[in-house]
């Protein structure tokens, strides 16, 4: 028997009843290898179609497409290292729960000493990954507003952004770090105390809040974008719902953190890091069906009038906050598809109500008159 893994022993012998016991592990290994490799090798997929209809439509990628591809790059990279991290996470955790004697695993010391400075890499990879996401979210929703002169739409993102970078630095920093880079003997001795569980309790908190509430901040931009915009219904309700799936990775940060605080133990880390590898995939996913061109096709955009454009029949070109949106995969803007909708057949001039119409062609070809000529006209 080696002198640390004696160490050790005494140093557990003299603890409180139970605070360094815990149950088996919820997930089994198998499990989540798989669901650590499902996810990287699912949401490759996704981010792969992305890119390719990215290309095929606009011939260039974007920035929202850069972070999205980097998001991945760190849930590959924590998968990697799960792969050398996972088998002393399980062990460490069968000693703990008094499946496995330390006596009888002979490198236990310095593979849960391995194991534990792993995790290191795999939480700041985590939020990173989120984090990562999220401004992708943020960016695709700025070319959105690309040419809008609303002010306050321009503010709200510019906020929704910095929460989102200061959310992001607070997860990374509040994080225990010296429960998990210590020596081994160390950090039984110190992160067993009531004060130390507490205390990550109320980060893993902490942070499934910020992650949460970010998540929510940034399904307000789509809102208010919509609110300023008027669509047929069921685009409305199409887009409504597709923006509102990113509830989907709130419910999933929630789940995560649910269990850990019900505990009345230690946490149980095979449930952490399970729902830990499942939530970085599922975002990924969410923003590529989101950021998927066909989705926002045959759509007759009618806006509300707002400073001074006005209304128009068949397309969003004059309208605000949608004009930039139309035919556009050069310049950085969303692409809307103009179709026709009865209206595109006259001659083009200011109806009584105050609806202009032209063909879509029309609008193309005489963007510059067009607007010279309703700036007259409210003037």
């Amino acid at each position: 028997m080696s002198s640390d893994l004696m160490e050790l022993l005494a140093v557990i012998a003299q603890l409180p009843p139970g605070s360094s016991v815990t149950k088996p592990a919820l997930v089994k290994e198998s499990v989540f290898v798989t669901i650590v490799w499902a996810g990287t090798a699912i949401s490759f997929l996704f981010v792969s179609g992305r890119i390719i209809v990215r290309l095929r439509t606009s011939g260039r990628l974007w920035f929202d497409d850069l972070f999205v591809v980097i998001g991945w790059l760190l849930i590959l990279g924590s998968s990697i290292v799960w792969r050398y991290a996972e088998r002393a996470m399980y062990l460490s955790i069968e000693v703990a729960a008094g499946q496995l004697s330390p006596l009888e695993y002979t490198t236990y010391i310095p593979d849960t000493e391995h194991y534990m400075k792993s995790t290191v890499a795999i939480i700041i990879l985590f939020y990173s990954s989120l984090a990562a996401i999220k401004i992708s979210f943020l960016l695709f929703f700025r070319r959105l507003l690309s040419g809008v002169h609303i002010r306050v739409l321009m503010i709200q993102w510019w906020v929704v952004f910095g929460i989102t970078i200061v959310t992001w630095i607070a997860c990374i920093a509040d994080t225990q770090y010296k429960c998990l880079a210590a020596p081994y003997i160390k950090i039984v001795q110190e992160c067993t105390k009531q004060w130390s569980v507490n205390f990550q309790r109320i980060t893993l908190t902490a942070n499934c809040v910020m992650d949460v509430v970010t998540d929510a901040l940034i399904i307000t931009i789509p809102v208010a974008i919509l609110w300023n915009t008027r669509i047929p219904m069921k685009h409305r309700l199409a887009l409504a719902g597709l923006f509102g799936l990113t509830i989907v990775t709130m419910t999933f940060a929630i789940v995560r953190v649910a269990v850990v605080l019900s505990a009345t133990e230690q946490a149980d880390v095979s449930w952490l890091y399970m729902w830990s590898a499942i939530e970085p995939p599922i975002a990924v996913i969410i923003s590529c069906l989101i950021s998927f061109r066909a989705l926002f096709g045959s759509a007759a955009v009618r806006t509300r009038p707002t400073g001074s454009y006005t209304r128009t029949g068949n397309s969003s070109f004059m309208s605000n906050p949608w004009r930039r949106l139309i035919n556009r995969t050069k310049d950085g803007s969303i692409a809307l598809k103009d179709i026709s909708n009865g209206d595109t057949h006259h001659s083009g001039k200011i109806r009584p109500e105050g609806y202009r119409t032209a063909s879509s062609e029309q609008i193309l070809d005489r963007q510059e008159s067009q607007l010279s000529h309703v700036a007259k006209y409210h003037a």
